[in-house]
């Protein structure tokens, strides 16, 4: 009579544990899901504002948007055919980049929640790849255009052409922001350009934000060396300007980081500058 009482706590114990197990999938699925839900309106809030996509047709693009595609940090998001493909942004960061043949890369612009982008085919001759730079999740615009109605389908492709198109007039800033100023003023407004979108979307909280990008990114999307990045970095820094730890800028003094990266650096204190000389700036 032992063994079936034995029997019967082992599998009361069994159920407990599954109902336990199943308690807490159903918990992971509904918090994934609310990241999901948050992500979507997050890059619907970006699309409305460099698309201008319309209240109605917003409300339309909850209801077909997917299916998402997902790709890790590192991966190069690239269409299995050979014809670019335009993709809508919902989570993650990712950048254009272009490696040359001696293995250094030149990032020419950020991807972030909301944006539309081109995905090219991965090749030599090509211009540029779009690789995520943390784990990223991002629709097929073609995709999620053939399951709309007309009406819809019309005002979602203009608000996502007219949201391509911004990407890529940011390129003309990101020139004069390479080829007019010095490296700490580039720092700066970089990081001003990335508070900026990142709130937009509603990604910038107590003043700071998260930033997934390392010394190497920040050299390799302003042509500077790293010593040039550390230094800069560090000079904002001491001004007070922002702070960087465990991956998060904080303490954002936009108003400062404007006058600091639109100002001669002769007009600077040299009390500015890490190691106090304006010019290795």
């Amino acid at each position: 009579m032992l063994v079936p009482l034995r029997a019967g706590r082992s599998s009361s114990a069994q159920t407990g544990r599954r109902t336990i197990a199943w308690a807490t999938d159903l918990g992971e699925m509904t918090q994934s899901a609310v990241e999901r839900a948050s992500a979507l309106e997050r890059a619907i809030v970006g699309l409305r504002r460099s698309g201008g996509l319309e209240a109605a047709a917003a409300e339309a693009l909850r209801a077909i948007s997917g299916p998402i595609e997902r790709y890790p940090a590192a991966r190069a998001v690239s269409p299995v055919a050979g014809e670019p493909r335009t993709k809508w942004m919902l989570s993650g960061w990712a950048c254009e980049m272009r490696v040359l043949p001696d293995g250094r890369r030149q990032i020419y612009s950020f991807a972030l929640p909301g944006d539309v982008v081109l995905s090219r085919p991965v090749n030599v001759s090509g211009p540029c790849s779009l690789v995520a730079l943390t784990p990223i999740e991002c629709v097929d615009v073609a995709h999620l255009l053939s399951r709309a109605r007309k009406p819809d389908r019309d005002e979602i492709s203009k608000a996502m052409n007219r949201a391509l198109h911004e990407m890529q007039e940011r390129r003309y800033e990101a020139i004069v922001r390479l080829g007019r100023r010095s490296a700490v003023q580039r720092v700066a407004d970089l990081l001003l350009e990335l508070h900026d979108r990142l709130s937009d979307v509603g990604l910038v909280s107590d003043d700071g934000f998260r930033l997934p990008l390392t010394q190497e990114h920040f050299a390799d999307a302003l042509g500077l060396s790293v010593v040039h990045v550390n230094r800069s970095l560090r000079t904002l820094r001491l001004n007070k300007l922002v702070n960087f730890r465990f991956g998060r800028a904080s303490g954002f003094d936009r108003a400062g980081l404007i006058t600091f990266s639109q100002s001669s650096l002769e007009s600077l204190p040299r009390t500015a500058f890490a190691g106090g000389d304006p010019a290795a700036a």
